[in-house]
């Protein structure tokens, strides 16, 4: 009984010696490579832009993309001392896009939640969204309590559908691939209401006047940043830093009146981003 217990302890003692010398042999995240050298190192910033999502991100009369976060993107590949590389991520992709390290940051007007901060970090908060209704001038709908058996429209990976089951399950959702598409659900009478934002929305009321409304109370409010690998806050704080002095220089603000505030047809006041001493 003693030689069988003595040979299991020393059996014990070898695999924990392996096991230490084993992972002594791995490199930590401590001493991984961040996500900040490979982008100096390539000599270009991959950053994912959602089209169709304006002003974040739009296609121009020119074929060429646009707007918000397109500028931020130019703005941090500059400070960067990099070349810009856009990739194309819609609402389903821009998370997993990020998560297998296909673009080094994503700017699909991505909303902090506990549950993406399971695969992916983020940058400090630049804008503050809220989810709403948008229903035809004159809808009996006027509030979320409205959709029991109603159809309504959202955009696949948004935080707006899950949103919207738990306020009302009885409600029929419809998911689609973006933004535009679920917006002409609405207005071709494919659905009742479609769920977003209501700055989202603001662009497509103002493009048809008088057939559309902003209705309900907010769903839910959260915070729009940028999202990035995890567990690299070498590269999380380059990119935080690069947007306080953003703030400071007076960067931000010019390219957020440009296409959020008093420039645009939004009229929005600059948001005023969290710093840190230096």
């Amino acid at each position: 009984m003693r030689r069988t217990l003595l040979r299991t302890f020393c059996a014990v003692l070898v695999l924990s010696a392996l096991g230490l010398l084993f992972a002594s042999s791995v490199p930590t995240d401590a001493n991984a490579a961040s996500r900040l050298e490979e982008v100096k190192k390539r000599g270009k910033f991959l950053a994912g832009i959602r089209i169709g999502m304006a002003p974040y991100g739009l296609v121009d009369s020119s074929g060429q993309t646009v707007g918000f976060e397109m500028d931020l993107a130019r703005e941090f590949a500059k400070r960067l001392g990099v070349e810009l590389e856009t990739v194309s991520v819609t609402g389903a992709t821009r998370v997993p896009m990020v998560e297998s390290g296909k673009v080094d940051a994503t700017f699909g007007g991505l909303g902090h939640t506990r549950k993406r901060e399971e695969t992916v970090d983020f940058t400090i908060p630049y804008m503050l969204e809220g989810d709403k209704l948008l229903v035809k001038k004159g809808s009996p709908i006027r509030s979320y309590r409205d959709l029991v058996g109603k159809t309504v429209s959202a955009a696949q990976g948004t935080i707006s559908e899950e949103v919207l089951r738990k306020a009302q399950p009885q409600a029929k959702i419809v998911r689609f691939q973006d933004l535009p598409q679920a917006f002409l659900a609405l207005k071709q009478g494919l659905a009742d209401a479609w769920v977003s934002t209501d700055f989202v929305f603001s662009s497509y009321v103002n493009k048809n006047p008088g057939e559309f409304e902003i209705v309900g109370e907010y769903l839910i409010e959260y915070p729009i940043a940028v999202g990035i690998p995890e567990n690299d806050s070498k590269w999380r704080d380059a990119l935080n830093h690069m947007l306080q002095d953003m703030e400071e220089d007076g960067t931000f603000a010019k390219i957020f009146d440009k296409w959020m505030g008093k420039d645009s047809e939004y009229k929005l006041d600059v948001p005023k981003l969290s710093r840190w001493p230096k």
